[in-house]
């Protein structure tokens, strides 16, 4: 079989929100994924801290059934937190993942999500979430 290829360069917000409330970056829908099918993802994000003080950031790669939500079914790679401080201003995040689905996922979307303490902008025209698919 061939590998399915998905993409999305659209960022779906301007910013992450204060209080660490996870919100969706960027998505893009792969439809049914099957036991034993892998999945190679690649993305990356800029986001810009505008204020006076550190930030605190953090994001993953997940999947998810639905279009909207941020509840992962699978996590395919937790980046880790950073403080974006005042002097580095812009931070790219590049997450990467190779996932093998363990369980069936009907309507399944590929998700970078991402958290702050404090709001931290997203600059839009630099985000992309690449997934490839080698069905099982």
């Amino acid at each position: 079989m061939t590998m399915e290829h998905y993409k999305s360069t659209t960022e779906l917000r301007n910013n992450f929100m204060s209080n660490k409330v996870k919100s969706q970056a960027l998505r893009v829908y792969v439809g049914n994924l099957n036991v034993g099918d892998t999945l190679i993802v690649t993305s990356q994000l800029q986001v810009t801290n505008d204020l006076s003080v550190n930030v605190h950031f953090a994001c993953q790669l997940i999947i998810d059934d639905s279009e909207t939500g941020v509840e992962e079914i699978a996590c395919l790679n937790r980046y880790g937190t950073l403080n974006v401080t005042p002097d580095m201003h812009h931070y790219t995040v590049r997450p990467c993942a190779i996932h093998t689905v363990e369980s069936a996922v009907q309507n399944a979307w590929v998700k970078l999500i991402g958290w702050s303490e404090q709001g931290l902008s997203i600059d839009q025209g630099r985000g992309q979430l690449d997934v490839l698919i080698d069905p099982a």
